[in-house]
């Protein structure tokens, strides 16, 4: 498993720092990014308290959660990041993201349709 951190979110660890990752353009599939950021994985843990954002002092409107997918965790307030910031994540876990994305949206045959709504009911 892999965590996906900053120093600046995460005190004391030996991770980049987030205001080195940041890039002048916005990743061409930022909004789905920031989605699956967001929307996606599991949630393993969850605070009821909320963060600021570092470079502004911002309250971040949505509770700090810690997310899991596949082999990797990351807190949702990356997305903040990434769509505010364009905050590139590391290059693994964004193909890792690209890939889950892709998936989502892979189109099905009808027969395709009609054997998983089979296999639902």
């Amino acid at each position: 498993m892999r965590y996906i951190g900053y120093e600046e979110l995460n005190k004391g660890r030996n991770y980049p720092r987030l205001a080195d990752c940041l890039a002048p353009t916005a990743h061409p599939r930022k909004t789905e990014i920031v989605r699956f950021l967001k929307e996606n994985g599991t949630i393993e843990l969850a605070q009821s308290s909320r963060s600021k954002d570092i470079f502004t002092g911002e309250v971040i409107p949505e509770e700090v959660l810690v997310m899991r997918a596949g082999d990797f965790y990351w807190s949702n307030e990356l997305a903040w990041y990434v769509e505010r910031y364009n905050l590139r994540l590391p290059q693994a876990f964004e193909e890792f993201i690209l890939k889950c994305i892709c998936k989502e949206v892979l189109p099905v045959t009808r027969e395709q349709a009609n054997a998983i709504g089979k296999d639902a009911i």
